[in-house]
């Protein structure tokens, strides 16, 4: 094959030959016998015509980096309100942080208009930000675009040259579509070829690698700083204050003085309160308890009633206790504390009083004020405290002339009463959720090892204007037992001797009865969650004799009291929640099963102990007129009295109990002297606002800050770059120009209509002065 002539020297025009420095191809100008023959070309000295190099002067330099690095001013801000949370406020548009809504506002108007204005606000505000976070893409697509020709640059001016495929890498890196061209990928050389240099095959693959992922941080960058520049209506939650841990429930005391429940009865006093007369909390309490009955029974149970606590209102609720296996084994109704309720009163007043502006030196707790400041610039907020609440398992049963029940006496101190047809499944208060017929024995008398109380009150009659008599006093009996035990069906336990109990009869000394094994609580038996801390009532109630109608009647309630902590959530907006009530969001399904002392039964009735009561409350009309119901729907004339007075016995059975509970104290310790744990959890106070903000409450908006913070680390790194290599910017004019004056030197012989074989074809870009129309060249890469 005859040898491809070359010149032997360059001149000022350069001359090139066809010597690829990494192709994947062999030469295309010469054939392997020619190398053999230790022909080979002369080498040209690159050296001739040096790399390009910086001619850019220093105040451009700086002016230019300094225009790069300025991104970097806008993107920390908005790096630094977002992962602050920082709270704008009602609308995205606060200066000065206010844009009070007014919701107390005494004409309601206002706070209308107020949220239309926000709104309002809030949209101008957001359109013009839109275009902020435009100005910012395209404001680093120019910054990563510089950089992309710096680094073109730098490889190109090497001597192992880039491929011409990757020369306008610069003007095309940001096209997301361009990543979808074969070629770009197909021009790639193989890295770990034998032949030729590995370290520039290397460099052409992280070049491209750099380049597309910088084009898709460009593609990103759009999205990312929308997401940040733009905030966004979310709900937040507050710093939490007032830490208090709990000390006690004291519950199985009466009411003790100079309690809440105390001072919440202003007509009560000392004497009155130690002595149990609890006739003084008549006012708020009883009408507290007979306005709830009225609003319960007016619903006919399609909801649970309200009930009013100072300036807020609230309502029981109810949860299934559940087993491991899924199965409900218990109905648990809730009761709210009423003293959560006074504290939440507290914190409605203050949001009252701080929206309407009042001074702090005028706030009832001046302390506090401070704390309440987060909470008036908000589209709207649900204050939130975490305290006590009270599930109660209740039932009902009832009996007829006394043959319902007996007692078997051990000792002076200890007796056991016994019912018969204790019927879990009774549709009041049970709701049919358990089944099963037992026959209920508690504990009865001081001897048990327990605070053993009993106590109790009467209803006096009333008048029968149709029957022209006055009817019977309902006489009520509570007491409470350490615990219960439940015989199915009757049936003595095994190796327990039906003699232990005798009706109405002292249990001979000689029988062996081991009254600690009749009590044990099996927690793995469907009664454990009925068994421990009982309350008992029994009204009985004597009639009028008639045939085929009963003389006494006996309606018996039994409920077991638990205590576990929740949250507590208000909406003080009235145009949001206009009856102001407080919610539980998050009730438990289970509790700590505690004793509750008869006294606060008493107290709920605002009756005094063993005292009387008067017919003429609308709770107390609701009892005996249910015991009339019962007395003409006996066991004689109907297969389910119950069912025939249903929901009556419901109101009059549930809610007392609930009220009961609702009225239980207490203590806190706001001191650290009190050590933190399940048994002591600490409470606080807290809110959720619903606020325009800056923040992480998405993960769009980590995938934002990601994105940003590459950001940032590419400007950077332009920057110092940029400080560096301070060439000047060849615009695509000038390189087309210096490929026009390039003259060909056999570098595309043999790769005839090969496309892929042209693009990976190396050139070096060298300076030029004696160019004709360019300063700058392309030469052929060794």
């Amino acid at each position: 094959m005859t040898a491809i002539p070359f010149k032997p020297h360059f001149s000022n025009n350069t001359a090139y030959v066809g010597v690829p420095a990494y192709s994947d191809d062999p030469s295309p100008g010469y054939s392997d016998d020619y190398f053999k023959s230790q022909k080979a070309p002369q080498q040209i000295d690159l050296y001739h015509h040096p790399q390009i190099t910086g001619h850019r002067s220093w105040w451009k330099t700086l002016l230019i980096q300094g225009f790069s690095a300025l991104w970097l001013v806008p993107v920390g801000v908005l790096l630094y309100l977002n992962l602050h949370g920082h709270i704008l406020g009602a609308s995205a548009w606060c200066p000065g942080g206010k844009c009070f809504p007014q919701m107390f506002n005494p004409v309601t108007s206002v706070p209308q208009e107020l949220a239309a204005k926000h709104d309002h606000d809030t949209h101008n505000l957001n359109g013009a930000l839109q275009l902020v976070a435009k100005a910012l893409e395209v404001w680093f697509i120019l910054i990563a675009t510089w950089l992309v020709y710096l680094v073109t640059m730098f490889l190109a001016g090497r001597k192992s040259g880039l491929p011409i495929a990757y020369i306008t890498r610069p003007n095309e890196f940001a096209e997301l579509a361009g990543v979808l061209d074969p070629l770009l990928w197909r021009t790639l050389p193989k890295p770990f070829r034998k032949d030729g240099p590995k370290k520039a095959r290397l460099r052409v693959w992280v070049f491209v690698g750099f380049t597309v992922a910088l084009g898709c941080l460009c593609n990103l960058m759009g999205p990312a700083t929308a997401v940040l520049v733009l905030p966004t209506l979310q709900w937040l939650e507050t710093e939490k204050v007032e830490p208090t841990t709990l000390k006690s429930i004291n519950s199985a005391k009466p009411p003790a003085v100079r309690s809440w429940a105390y001072y919440s009865a202003p007509h009560c006093t000392e004497e009155l309160w130690t002595n149990g007369n609890y006739s003084c909390t008549y006012n708020p309490w009883a009408t507290a308890m007979d306005s709830w009955i009225q609003s319960y029974m007016s619903s006919q149970l399609t909801w649970n009633g309200i009930a009013q606590q100072d300036m807020v209102s609230f309502a029981f609720n109810s949860t299934a206790w559940y087993y491991d296996d899924g199965t409900v084994s218990d109905y648990l109704y809730w009761a709210p504390s009423r003293t959560m309720m006074s504290l939440l009163s507290l914190d409605y007043l203050s949001i009252q009083n701080m929206s309407l502006g009042v001074p702090k030196d005028q706030w009832v707790l001046p302390e506090y004020y401070d704390s309440y400041i987060p909470l008036n610039n908000t589209v709207q907020l649900d204050v939130e405290r975490t305290g006590p609440v009270f599930g109660v398992a209740a039932n009902m049963w009832l009996g007829y002339d006394n043959k319902t029940y007996w007692d078997s006496v051990i000792d002076d101190n200890r007796a056991v009463r016994c019912w018969n047809d204790y019927n879990v499944g009774n549709t009041p208060l049970a709701r049919n959720v358990m089944s099963g017929n037992y026959t209920k024995c508690v504990q009865w008398g001081s001897g048990w090892g327990y605070d053993y109380q009993t106590t109790g009150f009467t209803i006096e009659g009333m008048w029968k204007s149709w029957a022209g008599v006055f009817g019977p006093d309902a006489k009520f009996d509570i007491w409470n037992s350490a615990n219960a035990a439940f015989l199915p069906n009757g049936t003595m336990p095994d190796g327990f001797s039906a003699e232990c109990l005798p009706v109405n009869e002292q249990v001979d000394a000689s029988i062996n009865c081991n009254w600690d094994e009749f009590f044990k609580v099996d927690n793995n038996s469907a009664m454990a969650t009925r068994s421990s801390m009982v309350n008992t009532i029994q009204i009985t109630a004597n009639m009028e004799p008639a045939d085929d109608h009963p003389t006494t009647i006996d309606l018996m309630f039994d409920f077991v009291t638990y205590v576990n902590y929740t949250s507590y959530s208000l909406d003080p907006s009235p145009q949001s929640n206009p009856l102001i009530q407080v919610t539980n969001p998050d009730l438990p399904m289970s509790g700590k099963a505690i004793e509750v002392s008869p006294s606060w039964t008493i107290a709920a009735w605002s009756a005094d102990l063993d005292g009387l009561i008067r017919a003429n409350r609308s709770s107390t009309l609701s009892i005996l007129q249910a015991l009339d119901t019962l007395w003409e729907s006996d066991m004689y004339n109907s297969a389910d009295p119950l069912a025939a007075s249903y929901p009556t016995i419901d109101y009059i059975g549930l809610l007392p109990i609930i009220q009961t509970l609702s009225l239980l104290e207490f203590t806190i310790d706001n001191t650290t002297a009190t050590k933190v744990d399940a048994d002591h959890p600490q409470f606080h106070r807290s809110a959720r606002i619903n606020v325009w903000a800056y923040g992480m409450s998405s993960r769009t908006s980590w995938l934002g800050v990601a994105v940003a913070l590459l950001g940032v680390l590419t400007v950077v790194f332009q920057t110092l770059l940029g400080i560096i290599d301070r060439r000047p910017y060849r615009s695509p004019t000038q390189l087309l120009v210096a490929a026009l004056e390039h003259s060909p030197s056999e570098e595309f012989r043999g790769k005839s209509h090969d496309e892929r074989a042209i693009a990976r074809t190396p050139f070096t870009v060298r300076d030029h002065a004696h160019g004709h129309a360019s300063t700058f060249k392309f030469e052929k890469s060794l």
